[in-house]
C-alpha cells in the first residue's frame, strides 16, 4: 500500500496497533489463515493485518475515503480563515518578538540541534544574532505594504485618515491625517515611538485596523482605525496632512 504521505501512515499503523480495523472489518486468525502464516514468518503484527486488508480490499477504500475528507476540511478551514481575515475578524499581520523568538528556537531545537542543545541554550544564543526578528520586521512591512496597495490600487493616494482610541495609560482619543506610501512609514506615523506588540485587521474594503500593546497599554485597549483618504477629501485637507 502507497501511503499519499508521512501523516496518513502514521494514522493507519495506529489504527491497527489499536485493533480498529479489525472490530470495522474483521480479521481470521485461523491456523491457514494469510494473517497467521505471515506471522509465523516473522512479520509483525501491524504489517500482518495491512498485508491482509489490502488483499482484501478494504483497506485503501477506507484510507481514501478519510484522505478525502481530510482534504476537503482543509480546505473549508482556509476558505474560513481567509474570509474571517477579510471581514476583520482575524489579523492580517501580527507582531509579537516573543512569539518570532520562541518559534525559532523550536525549530532549531527540532531540526537544526545537532549539538544537542536545550531550548534555554539555544534562546541564549539567539539573542546575540538581530538578524532573526529583523528579518521578520521586514518581512511584516513588506506585506503591510503590498495590503496598502490593495487599498489604493492604482492610484498614487498615499494619504490616510487615522482614529486612535485608548491610547496610553490616560486612554485618550484622538485622529489626524498622514501621508504614508509603505508600511515602514505607515507604522512609524501611527504607532508610539516604544517596543509595541500588535495586531493588524481589514477595516471594511478601504483601511485597517490595529491592536496595540505597550508598557501603558497592556491589555490591548488601544485602537487604532486607518483608512484611505479620497481624492476630492484630501483636497480640502492638504494643510492638515503630515
Amino acid at each position: 500500500m502507497r501511503f499519499k504521505s508521512d501523516k496518513q501512515r502514521k494514522a493507519v499503523m495506529a489504527k491497527l496497533r489499536s485493533g480498529e480495523y479489525r472490530q470495522r472489518f474483521g480479521l481470521d486468525t485461523g491456523a491457514n489463515s494469510l494473517y497467521s502464516r505471515l506471522r509465523q514468518q516473522g512479520v509483525s503484527d501491524e504489517q500482518a493485518q495491512l498485508n491482509v486488508y489490502n488483499k482484501r480490499g478494504v483497506l485503501m477504500k477506507d484510507v481514501n475515503a478519510e484522505y478525502k475528507a481530510e482534504k476537503k476540511t482543509e480546505k473549508e478551514k482556509y476558505r474560513k480563515a481567509i474570509d474571517d481575515m477579510n471581514k476583520g475578524k482575524t489579523p492580517i499581520l501580527e507582531w509579537n518578538e516573543s512569539d518570532i523568538i520562541d518559534a525559532e528556537v523550536d525549530y532549531r531545537f527540532e531540526y537544526e540541534n545537532e549539538e544537542g542543545l536545550s531550548k534555554e541554550q539555544i534562546r541564549d544564543k539567539m539573542y546575540v544574532d538581530p538578524d532573526i526578528t529583523q528579518m521578520a520586521w521586514e518581512d511584516l512591512k513588506t506585506n503591510l505594504t503590498e495590503d496598502m496597495k490593495k487599498v489604493t490600487g492604482k492610484t498614487d493616494n498615499d494619504v490616510w485618515h487615522v482614529e486612535v482610541e485608548n491610547f496610553g495609560w490616560q486612554s485618550k482619543d484622538g485622529e489626524g491625517v498622514i501621508r504614508a506610501k509603505d508600511g515602514e512609514e505607515l507604522l512609524q506615523k501611527v504607532l508610539p515611538d516604544t517596543d509595541n506588540t500588535f495586531k493588524i485587521f481589514k477595516d471594511g474594503k478601504s483601511g485597517f485596523k490595529i491592536q496595540n500593546f505597550h508598557h501603558d497599554s497592556p491589555t490591548g485597549r488601544e485602537w487604532y482605525y486607518i483608512r484611505k483618504v479620497r481624492k476630492k477629501e484630501y483636497d480640502k485637507m492638504e494643510g492638515d496632512i503630515r
